[in-house]
């Protein structure tokens, strides 16, 4: 079994590269992510998705690891992003943010 600190840091790397692939190779098949403004997704269809989104929207962004706490199979880990809006940005209440250029 692959050390969850070792995957966690892994993909961390391949979504700082906007390497999709190997951001994907490291999620399960069941993967679920819950986000701020009521974001839910379920599958790797979905998170591939708004991935893509992401790296389009925010085009520059890089995470830093700050903390990383593992017990077992679980991560906990605190990060520092960065990012420039470079893309449309749809909002919770499902208006659309132009592109605005800050970080």
């Amino acid at each position: 079994m692959a050390d969850p600190r070792e995957v966690v840091t892994r993909c961390l790397e391949a979504s700082n590269a906007r390497d999709v692939e190997g951001v994907m190779r490291c999620l399960s098949d069941d993967i679920e992510m819950n986000a701020p403004g009521g974001v839910h997704l379920a599958g790797k269809a979905a998170y591939r998705d708004q991935l893509e989104k992401s790296l389009a929207t925010y085009p520059d962004a890089k995470v830093i690891i700050v903390a990383m706490y593992v017990d077992g199979n679980t991560v906990i880990t605190e990060l520092q992003e960065t990012a420039t809006q470079a893309g449309e940005l749809q909002l919770a209440t499902g208006e659309i943010a132009p592109p605005s250029g800050r970080s």
